[in-house]
C-alpha cells in the first residue's frame, strides 16, 4: 500500500464487529475507529464553573 494513500473508511457493520471483540472503547466518527479517552470524576470546583457559565449562557 502507498504511505501516502489513506485507508477507506470503515463501514457501521465493520466498526461494531471490531468493537464487539476490542478490550478498548472506541467511538465512530466519519468512518474510523478513535479511541474513547477515560473521563475522571468531576470535582466541585468543576460543577461550580459549569454552573457559572451556564447561567452566564442563559442570561
Amino acid at each position: 500500500m502507498n504511505p501516502f494513500q489513506s485507508e477507506p473508511p470503515l463501514t457501521v457493520a465493520r466498526y461494531l464487529e471490531l468493537e464487539e471483540s476490542s478490550g478498548v472503547k472506541h467511538e465512530f466518527y466519519r468512518g474510523q475507529m478513535r479511541v474513547v479517552a477515560d473521563m475522571a470524576g468531576t470535582t466541585l470546583q468543576h460543577n461550580r464553573l459549569v454552573r457559572r457559565v451556564a447561567n452566564l449562557i442563559e442570561g
